[in-house]
């Protein structure tokens, strides 16, 4: 069967024992539920199992002068994983986190004052400490991103038919609103993981949409989803989660439907998924993690930290 938001409300509809288009509970407010399971307890979950799930980067150039650099708004919890440093070379190097009370008073100081290199996060901000004075250099910016907003398989989303670089052929015959305006969107895959492989501003007509902005749109193909941005009829959790997901959502709604007996099958029937997942998924890379120390890491520099010129 296929994965997306139609069979995860039979499925949901299922443990409730509600019919498909009876009033007790809209599809709508089911999914708000499900978006609600997935922020609170699946991506916990997932992020007790230290298996980086979500996390995705963006490079961004840096400005002579400019210290601040905007965190990306679809991050879980406004914060981001690591920040590095690319030359003009297009090699990579540390960027670490420093203490904010210190890199404020010491950041910008000369060498004898202990030049501090690295970045600390002001508001919804990553600072990079020296300002930088050129803007020859870029930050990668590794973020855990958001799932998007549970939506049903409707106009405001439309199922790829192929790909082209930097367009997406629809199976619908022409676009509708609001795919015909400029707008952002995104490409989800429809396959595990169900990532959005691409998102990026465009317009679409007839049966094309394109991108106008530099999006790689290579991994798209038919099946996968054209969507608003930030919105998906692809639960982006993985296959191993379909499960959680689903007593999740059957939990907290039998709760509000004041089906205490039945809310209480539920409860317990999603601990003990959750607790089988988490075996699952804990040990998701399962070789021997050795610590190692960068080669640009400030343990190893002798003389400065001549990448940064």
């Amino acid at each position: 069967m296929a994965w997306d938001t139609d069979a995860l409300l039979t499925r949901v509809r299922r443990k409730l024992r509600i019919p498909d288009g009876t009033s007790a509970m809209s599809d709508a407010e089911l999914l708000s539920i499900g978006d609600e399971v997935t922020r609170i307890h699946v991506m916990t979950l997932l992020r007790k199992t230290v298996g980086e799930w979500y996390v995705t980067k963006y490079t961004v150039p840096l400005v002579a002068d400019q210290e601040a650099y905007r965190i990306p708004e679809r991050v879980q919890a406004g914060g981001v994983r690591d920040v590095t440093l690319i030359n003009d070379a297009g090699v990579e190097y540390d960027l670490p986190e420093l203490r904010l009370e210190y890199a404020r008073t010491r950041g910008n100081s000369g060498r004898r004052q202990g030049n501090i290199r690295g970045h600390f996060i002001e508001d919804n901000s990553i600072i990079i400490r020296p300002t930088p004075t050129a803007a020859d250099n870029s930050i990668c910016v590794r973020y855990r991103r958001q799932p998007s907003e549970l939506i049903l398989p409707t106009s405001s989303n439309t199922e790829v038919l192929s790909s082209a670089t930097g367009s997406i052929a629809v199976a619908t015959v022409t676009l509708t609103a609001p795919f015909t305006s400029s707008m952002e969107a995104d490409v989800v895959q429809a396959v595990p993981p169900f990532d959005v492989i691409a998102t990026g501003t465009g317009a679409g007509a007839g049966s094309v949409f394109t991108f106008t902005t530099t999006v790689n749109t290579d991994d798209a193909g038919a099946g996968d989803y054209l969507c608003v941005a930030g919105e998906t009829p692809i639960p982006q959790v993985p296959p191993v989660c379909h499960d959680l997901l689903v007593y999740g959502i059957a939990m907290v709604a039998a709760q509000e439907l004041g089906k205490e007996r039945l809310y209480s099958q539920l409860s317990g029937t999603f601990e003990a998924v959750a607790d089988g997942v988490y075996e699952q998924l804990r040990d998701r890379n399962e070789g021997s993690l050795q610590k190692i120390i960068s080669h640009t890491s400030a343990l190893r520099q002798r003389g400065g930290w001549g990448w940064w010129a």
